[in-house]
């Protein structure tokens, strides 16, 4: 996949539009002010451009609706920020969009896509009904990917992966995962430098071995019980891996296995929200792996953290 068909989000950064000549950052039915600078900044570009970047459509009335929680997010999560200036105003907007991109998609959205797909590849579309996979599962699917920040431009491909993958399992998050190994050229690309290295954090075998151990499957999905002691320490372990990362500004990635993947993911959602976790089935036959760090925890530490 190329620059060029717009994966790359930063690329949306060159059509915004800005005007700084009022003292507040406006929104429909919602006003905010702007400490220390004056500046308009519309929200409604910038969530256009992310949209776009990211595959969805517009107008949308859930969508609109949506923009107005998260704007309400971002006034509470940025306003009060002594240095609001107009690029860090800039890269906030849009980093906060993108996250949470994955609130923009509705169901009734997503049989759009799928309308709008049928007319360029009526045969993929064809056969998903055949097989009988509701729109509901894709729009699972398709929220799923996007909640980690992956596009969902190449219907295409996706609409494919779910076609070949549905006799297999009918769980959204394990068409997810199935889902993500065919978008590995793409996931690569992301993250790996230009020389097609991708520079990332491993997680040590015991450590898989013991997350796996508290991975309970069921008909609805699997669950992880992992019991939190152990949360803390992964924590602690990932966030002394992650410094080289954060000290040469690139986005941290970590690579575990793909049973792993989902649930260490959920784990570090919170604490580390731009934190990439990838699975080894997610590297493409083109890139090779850097490791330059290792995510273990010793038996020790967790004793001394719950206390004994």
């Amino acid at each position: 996949m190329s620059k060029e068909q717009g994966y790359k989000v930063q690329q949306v950064l060159h059509d915004i539009q800005l005007q700084f000549d009022r003292s507040q950052l406006a929104l429909p039915e919602l006003t905010l002010e702007i400490p220390e600078g004056k500046g308009e900044v519309f929200f409604h570009d910038i969530r256009a451009g992310v949209a776009r970047a990211r595959g969805l459509l517009l107008p949308n009335p859930v969508f609109k609706r949506n923009c107005h929680r998260i704007a309400v997010r971002f006034r509470n999560q940025f306003v009060g920020t002594p240095d609001l200036r107009r690029g860090s105003l800039t890269k906030a907007l849009t980093e906060f969009f993108i996250l949470n991109s994955h609130r923009f998609l509705t169901l009734d959205g997503t049989a759009r896509l799928l309308q709008i797909t049928a007319e360029e590849h009526p045969e993929t579309v064809a056969e998903l009904r055949k097989i009988q996979i509701p729109t509901r599962t894709v729009f699972q699917v398709l929220r799923g990917l996007l909640r980690e920040s992956v596009s969902i431009r190449d219907l295409q491909t996706i609409l494919s992966s779910l076609i070949q993958h549905r006799p297999m399992t009918c769980v959204p998050e394990e068409l997810v995962e199935l889902t993500r190994s065919d978008l590995a050229p793409y996931l690569c690309e992301c993250y790996a430098d230009p020389s097609q290295i991708l520079r990332a954090v491993t997680v040590n075998e015991e450590l898989e071995a013991r997350m796996r151990e508290k991975i309970e499957r069921t008909d609805l999905g699997s669950f992880f019980l992992l019991e939190p002691v152990w949360n803390l320490a992964i924590m602690q372990a990932l966030d002394k891996q992650l410094a080289p990362f954060q000290r040469a500004g690139m986005v941290p990635v970590v690579i575990t296995a793909p049973d792993v993947r989902p649930h260490l993911r959920k784990l570090t959602a919170r604490p580390f929200p731009h934190l990439a976790v990838l699975s080894w089935n997610e590297i493409a036959p083109d890139y090779c792996v850097e490791e330059i760090g290792q995510v273990a925890v010793l038996e020790e530490t967790v004793r001394e953290l719950s206390g004994e």
